[in-house]
């Protein structure tokens, strides 16, 4: 009677936590404006097809997911800002999965909630990580019936390598595993009784090689990564800057120093993670993978930011939660006859950080997790209560001020986040001499050919110029500024700074094109 009670009033504990989380982060989606990446996801989703998107897609880097569900809406004519929305739907779904079904206490499942990621960066901040937390948790629920669930499970493993490449590493070991547990079950029970398996992998490996087909030769395409050195030795060091950097990333910075000290503090938090991680053979291997194509990616490829960070850390709760289901631990225990006195006096203490190693991973998950809040708090509150990424009002400004038929000619690829709340208007890139819809990140030509850009441009009534400061590449005076706004924002929100001028095409041609 008495294990009742405790059970419903966790239930309906565990039901507030959760409406809480829902609500405010609603209100969070609701006032979020959009920011680069997710304009620049909706323009590609908005002026795409399903024959180009290929084509695109190795430009940007970036599997083909994301850009599949936005499609219809983008497509249909939805507003913009629907993206909000769309992520916190995902991500109420993943915090509802988690709250219920996770294998975790209340004060875990409430510090995952109200991390960082949940509270903004997987939620408000609407980007393709929503869809992973999600996939993670559906992959550890389905993990112990994996061999029942067979196809459910290699749809589910090739959906996640469909999200970003940071999730191959963890991918291709679950894929590994897929094919040893084939094996076995061929060798111990025929093919026949192992047709759902095969059938699993199946769908894993095509939705795997769909990911691969369109991101062939994307570091030599993509203008933002084309000169990346990648080594062994530049891998090896990024491993190690990874725990570093993912605890930097958590953390709000208010203070330079301190900022960077409770960073490197919490990677070591990380790090004792994988150790005792080591404790679970399977989830162990798992979170290695895991680490060196999130190295590969993030530190060599590109760099980790608050977005990716707590994507790094909802990784290895899923990894935890597929051992906990899935996996009894090892006793680690060093003997301490032969050793030296001082052996004696640390052996014991290490021995006990081994000893049970579910209650102390839930400890040093939940720290990590808490740790995130302040940062996903901040954010939530800031994008609330400011307009500082500017992306709406210069697109809301452009929409109603500039002449219905206006180009607007931006200098380089950017810039074109704008045109997704004035879809009308038209954008020229000087860069690629040509009309684009979104950032393309192509490699631009070595010169700009100032002939075709005469022959695009020469019969343009209303040509106005953008730039993301007062330092043009054209020269103008503030004579011709009929828009400027600024941002304190950090540069990976990369958004709305911009100003935009008057021009005619005689101010963007050099004299002899005149």
């Amino acid at each position: 009677m008495k294990s009742d009670i405790i059970k419903h009033r966790n239930l309906i504990i565990s039901a507030a936590i959760y409406a809480v989380y829902a609500v405010i982060t609603l209100i969070g989606a609701t006032h979020h404006e959009l920011w680069f990446d997710e304009a620049q996801a909706w323009g590609i989703a908005r002026d795409a097809t399903l024959e180009t998107l290929p084509e695109i897609l190795k430009h940007e880097g970036h599997p083909a997911l994301w850009y599949l569900i936005l499609m219809p809406f983008a497509q249909s004519g939805a507003y913009c800002e629907i993206i909000n929305i769309i992520s916190w739907f995902f991500s109420v779904v993943a915090a509802g999965l988690f709250m219920w079904k996770a294998p975790f206490g209340l004060v875990f499942k409430t510090a995952m909630l109200f991390s960082s990621g949940f509270l903004f960066f997987n939620s408000v901040n609407a980007r393709v990580y929503c869809l992973i937390p999600l996939l993670l948790f559906l992959i550890a629920i389905v993990y112990p019936k994996r061999e029942k669930y067979a196809p459910v499970y290699g749809l589910l493993v090739g959906l996640l390598a469909n999200t970003h490449i940071m999730m191959c590493g963890l991918v291709g070991i679950l894929g590994i595993f897929m094919l040893i547990e084939l094996y076995k079950n061929i060798k111990k029970n025929g093919l026949k009784k192992s047709g759902g398996q095969v059938v699993g992998l199946v769908i894993a490996g095509v939705l795997v090689i769909a990911m691969i087909l369109p991101l062939l030769g994307s570091l030599s395409s993509n203008n933002m990564v084309q000169n990346k050195r990648v080594d062994i030795g530049n891998l090896l060091l990024s491993m190690v800057s990874t725990f570093k950097d993912i605890g930097i990333n958590l953390m709000v910075e208010p203070d330079v120093l301190l900022y960077s000290l409770f960073g490197s503090v919490l990677g070591f938090v990380v790090i004792a993670v994988y150790i005792k991680l080591f404790c679970y053979k399977k989830a162990f291997i798992m979170g290695l993978f895991f680490l060196l194509m999130y190295s590969l990616t993030i530190e060599v490829i590109w760099f980790t930011t608050p977005l990716r960070a707590p994507v790094f850390v909802y990784t290895l709760v899923a990894i935890f939660w597929i051992a906990v289901a899935d996996e009894q631990p090892r006793c680690v225990t060093i003997p301490t006859q032969k050793s030296s006195a001082a052996g004696k006096r640390l052996i014991p203490a290490v021995n006990k950080f081994f000893s049970s190693p579910q209650k102390t991973i839930n400890i040093l998950l939940c720290v990590i997790l808490f740790s995130s809040t302040p940062a996903g708090a901040y954010w939530l509150i800031y994008d609330c209560g400011n307009d500082s990424v500017m992306t709406e009002a210069a697109g809301e400004f452009i929409k109603e001020e500039l002449p219905e038929n206006s180009v607007i000619i931006t200098s380089s690829q950017t810039g074109i986040q704008f045109s997704v709340y004035s879809p009308q208007t038209r954008f020229y890139s000087l860069e690629l001499q040509r009309f684009i819809t979104y950032t393309p990140h192509e490699i631009a030509p070595d010169q700009i050919d100032y002939d075709k850009v005469a022959h695009d441009l020469m019969y343009e009534k209303d040509l106005y110029y953008l730039s993301y400061s007062k330092s043009l590449t054209v020269d103008l005076d503030d004579e011709c500024l009929v828009f400027y706004n600024s941002t304190s924002i950090p540069s990976y929100a990369f958004a709305g700074a911009a100003a935009i001028y008057k021009v005619e095409l005689s101010d963007i041609l050099p004299t002899d094109k005149e």
